[in-house]
């Protein structure tokens, strides 16, 4: 899942009607969400990030205890360099936040360079499963039998660089992108971006996840056509957290709430999320975090983190 985020907005909305603190209500509680940035013209388009913002607003009126939502953009490549991690933790640390929407491997990168003040309160599940498939995903009139028949086809993106050459791998490929595929550098836009390029013709393959691929499938009619193959396990889903030194009533309240949220009949609007995703929040466990560090560590080991770096730096990314 990479720019699909309507959980966070859902987290929030529980959050923020059900959370009172009638001792600390004239505290602001920050809830941040350290997002990729969409491509130039998408920042006020239909996002799942500006729905977050706007929940916020409407939910103003509502508060037992006032939380101050805060979508924050950083550059594509910023997590993959020791420079873009200090950059990162400085960034969130400037918005004293007390709770947190951070995305798996960004928070095994952040306690890799040494940084542990995010405690993991939930993940969610996505069909029974805590993790999310990454796949490649081609037009079925191109008839793709095999990854061999991919070979050579212009590959288009750059937030899902840093695990395609994971599922190569996977598949008996063990050559560089750049000679497998001819890549397309496409910025980080909505999660139809590269959707919109394949049915275009403007591509020929994209990477991305089984969840973007279901609500791919009820958006546009002409996404129908497009088709998924040869996945590999892929990233812990999304992670929602909260500072280490947060008081521990709060962190209960805040626990309790999310791991109820799908049986709340006080948000029977917000149940269409949970039926789509045939999930919902469950208690982060330790062991969650295996298949992304395995994902983050093979990228890292096998050069693949820099490879990206240098993709997204040569088409003007940061």
């Amino acid at each position: 899942m990479k720019r699909f985020i309507p959980l966070a907005a859902l987290a929030l909305s529980f959050i923020s009607l059900h959370t009172g603190f009638p001792q600390q209500m004239e505290k602001t509680y920050n809830f941040i969400l350290p997002m990729k940035p969409l491509k130039a013209g998408t920042e006020d388009g239909p996002d799942a990030s500006i729905m977050v913002k706007r929940i916020c607003g409407i939910l103003e009126n509502k508060l037992n205890a006032a939380i101050s939502c805060k979508v924050l953009f950083r550059p594509d490549s910023l997590l993959l360099t020791k420079e873009g991690i200090e950059k990162y933790i400085a960034m969130i640390e400037d918005e004293n936040y007390d709770f947190i929407y951070i995305f798996s491997d960004d928070f095994v990168r952040l306690r890799k360079h040494g940084y542990g003040k995010i405690v993991p309160l939930v993940t969610f599940t996505f069909d029974g499963k805590k993790t999310d498939d990454k796949c490649l995903f081609f037009r079925a009139t191109d008839g793709v039998k095999t990854l061999t028949d991919l070979k050579g086809k212009r590959w288009g993106g750059s937030f899902y660089y840093w695990f395609t050459p994971s599922i190569l791998a996977a598949h008996g490929v063990n050559e560089p992108m750049g000679e497998f595929f001819r890549l397309v550098y496409e910025p980080v836009g909505v999660f139809t971006s590269e959707a919109d390029m394949l049915v275009e013709n403007k591509i020929d393959v994209f990477t991305s996840t089984t969840l973007e691929h279901k609500f791919l499938q009820g958006a546009d009619d002409r996404y129908k056509d497009i088709r998924k193959g040869f996945c590999i396990e892929g990233t812990t889903n999304h992670i929602i957290g909260c500072r280490k030194d947060f008081e521990p009533h709060a962190v209960k309240s805040v626990l309790d709430l999310l791991l109820k949220a799908h049986k709340d009949k006080d948000f029977q609007e917000y149940r269409f999320f949970f039926l789509a995703l045939n999930g919902h929040f469950v208690k982060f466990k330790e062991e969650d975090l295996a298949p992304t560090v395995k994902l983050v560590d093979a990228a890292d080991s096998n050069g693949w983190t820099r490879e990206e770096i240098a993709f997204i730096r040569k088409h003007g990314g940061k």
